[in-house]
């Protein structure tokens, strides 16, 4: 996930994003887009001290952001304590990790502990998850709100800005995507497919638009999300 993300942020345009640090399941390391310059993890996310070693050289490479894959393990054994997190950002929930947390109900409570961060000033929730509520509860008053998903909600959150996909096409090098924003809609032709890359390449929208303040109705954006 963590290099699907730095290299849309790397390719939108947005000023400081020609840089990305990254940190995840595939290593750690300058985002590029043959992804050659990783370093090995012992773990999907680190300990502390090896992630701010990272982020010191992210810095003297010239990043200003760092992409990072949090993993549930991590905040369970509250691996990432001080570290400093400005965007959360939550995909979906799954079974996979239950031989760890035991139950889906401790699954989550690790997961919710990254919306609840000291200092966190965004939240982005992929609001066709069953539980997406109680992540946008145990986000603080002063973190922005942004919701994502491939479905019209039958909630809709107070303070809270929505990016809905409203279509998916399937092309032969990927999908094509028309997405809702409070200031429009946007278009998007990753080169991936399947449903739940749509609500991916939604949530990178949330992160644009959070960036920039620009209307993108009508606009055309083509996110190779490799």
């Amino acid at each position: 996930m963590a290099q699907f993300i730095a290299g849309a942020l790397s390719r939108s345009g947005a000023p400081h994003t020609a840089s990305i640090g990254m940190i995840g399941t595939l290593g750690a390391g300058m985002w590029s887009p043959g992804l050659e310059h990783l370093q090995p993890t012992a773990n999907t996310t680190p300990g502390l001290l090896e992630t701010l070693r990272f982020a010191v050289e992210f810095i003297r490479q010239g990043a200003r952001y760092v992409v990072m894959e949090v993993s549930s393990h991590a905040l369970a054994q509250n691996r990432l304590q001080g570290l400093p997190i400005r965007l959360a950002v939550f995909t979906n929930l799954s079974r996979d990790h239950l031989d760890y947390h035991g139950t889906m109900t401790e699954y989550f409570a690790a997961k919710t502990k990254l919306f609840a961060w000291p200092g966190l000033r965004a939240g982005i929730i992929n609001f066709d998850e069953a539980q997406a509520d109680v992540l946008f509860e145990a986000l603080g008053a002063t973190a922005d709100c942004w919701a994502y998903g491939l479905g019209d909600p039958d909630w809709r959150v107070a303070d809270c800005q929505h990016v809905r996909v409203t279509s998916i096409t399937a092309l032969p090098n990927g999908i094509d995507i028309q997405v809702r924003t409070p200031l429009g809609e946007a278009r998007l032709q990753p080169s991936l497919v399947g449903l739940f890359n749509g609500a991916r390449c939604s949530h990178w929208v949330c992160r644009w638009k959070r960036r920039s303040r620009r209307s993108i109705r009508a606009r055309r954006h083509r996110a190779a999300c490799r």
